[in-house]
């Protein structure tokens, strides 16, 4: 199989489109995955903020001479946290192949197609 010089480019561009989109689309859809589903919260912050309420309950109970269960707070805190993580990194998979991928064969075609279309074109003024 023979490729032209401009198919080559074609080739080049795309494993760099497919390389470069996916960690572009990685990073999107991680973003998109915890802003959606926790209103614009960042993880670490909506980690930081249960951890410093159970904090604030601790402090709260010790000085009312009650008991309250910091452990089970904090690890309440961890666990959201790292489902928070994994929500958005699963969203992060998703967008990395749609980015990465599903742009090269619509370029591609688009490309070939405009130059069937220019040829299709062309032949419509040609004298017969």
């Amino acid at each position: 199989m023979h490729l032209n010089g401009w198919q080559r480019i074609g080739v080049v561009a795309s494993f760099a489109w497919a390389i470069g989109g996916a960690f572009w689309g990685y990073h999107i859809g991680y973003d998109w995955g915890h802003d959606i589903g926790f209103r614009g919260y960042d993880i670490q912050q909506r980690f930081d903020s249960c951890w410093s309420d159970a904090q604030q309950r601790e402090l709260d109970a010790k000085s009312k001479h009650q008991t309250n269960n910091f452990i089970a707070d904090s690890g309440q805190c961890k666990l959201n946290r790292r489902r928070d993580i994994q929500a958005a990194s699963s969203n992060g998979w998703l967008y990395a192949a749609l980015i990465g991928l599903l742009p090269i064969p619509c370029g591609w075609f688009g490309v070939y197609g405009s130059i069937a279309l220019t040829y299709w074109i062309r032949r419509g003024f040609e004298s017969t």
